[in-house]
Parts: C-alpha cells; sequence; structure tokens
C-alpha cells in the first residue's frame, strides 16, 4: 500500500531510534556508508514503515548510488532490508513500494 511520505513520523522514530542506543541513523554510520535517506515513511502496517535510503560505494572512481527498500519497526525500534541495493534510481525503489504485496526481508 502507497501512501505519501510522512516526515513527522520518521523523525520522531530517529529520534527514538538514536536515544535507545542503536548506531543505523548515526552521523558515524551514514558517513560509513555514505548514505542518504531518500524519503519519508511509506505505510505498510500498523507498526511497520518503508523507506528509501541510498548508498555510495566508496571504492576506485564509481560515483554510482545505488537504492535500498528498508522497513522500519516502529515499536521495536528496529531497522530491516527488504533489497539492498537492488534499485538504480529513486523512482525505480517507490515504484517497487507502490506495487509491494509481500514483504521478502533479506536481513
Amino acid at each position: 500500500m502507497f501512501v505519501r511520505p510522512v516526515c513527522r513520523e520518521m523523525k520522531q522514530f530517529i529520534g527514538d531510534y538514536n536515544k535507545a542506543g542503536r548506531h543505523f541513523f548515526s552521523e558515524g554510520a551514514m558517513k560509513f556508508f555514505n548514505s542518504r535517506i531518500e524519503d519519508g515513511f511509506f505505510y505498510w502496517t500498523k507498526d511497520e514503515r518503508l523507506f528509501i535510503t541510498s548508498e555510495q560505494e566508496n571504492v576506485g572512481s564509481d560515483d554510482t548510488r545505488y537504492f535500498t527498500v528498508r522497513i522500519a519497526n516502529l515499536k521495536e525500534l528496529q531497522v530491516r532490508t527488504v533489497c539492498f541495493n537492488a534499485h538504480r534510481t529513486v523512482k525505480e525503489a517507490r515504484d517497487y513500494i507502490k506495487n509491494m504485496d509481500t514483504l521478502d526481508i533479506k536481513y
């Protein structure tokens, strides 16, 4: 189910996640993986939201960004990966979310 991003909810989640001592959104982790959060949350279930990140390889001269769909569990303050670097554009990742009917968590 696709719903427009909800930024306020994502900011709250990131704050709660960081306060719980988790590191996915920490400045160091984001810098190490050259990660960006591309969108706010997309509704999935009552306690779960989807979001998109992009990562860039720091090896060689390849400056290509790859897009990953992730799921945030609001209740358990967890972030899981649905499909790591599977998309070449943010639009492709958004279209993937729009057409999802099951959740295939990779790790």
